[in-house]
C-alpha cells in the first residue's frame, strides 16, 4: 500500500488544486440554479482569489500537495 507524502505544489498543479477547491463548494453550489459552466467559472475565480491572497499575505508559507503513491489526493497549506 502506497504511503501518503507531501511535496511542494507547483504551477503544474493548479488545475488539480482548483478541482480540490471546487469539491469543497459542491453542496452550496447545488442550491443555485447556475449551469455547470457558471459553477466552474465561479470556483476558478474564487480559488484564484484565495490563492493570490494566501500567497500575498503568508509569503513564508508552504503550499503542499498530498499524494498517495502517484495519485494527488489533497492540499495542505502551512504557515509556521
Amino acid at each position: 500500500m502506497p504511503e501518503a507524502r507531501l511535496r511542494p505544489a507547483t504551477a503544474d498543479d493548479t488545475e488539480f488544486l482548483r478541482a480540490v477547491y471546487a469539491g469543497t463548494r459542491t453542496e452550496e453550489l447545488a442550491l443555485t440554479d447556475w449551469s455547470d459552466a457558471q459553477k466552474a467559472a465561479f470556483c476558478r475565480q474564487q480559488f484564484d482569489a484565495q490563492d493570490n491572497h494566501y500567497r500575498a499575505h503568508y509569503p513564508t508559507s508552504e503550499f503542499l500537495e498530498i499524494e498517495n503513491g502517484t495519485e494527488s489526493i489533497g492540499r495542505l497549506y502551512v504557515d509556521r
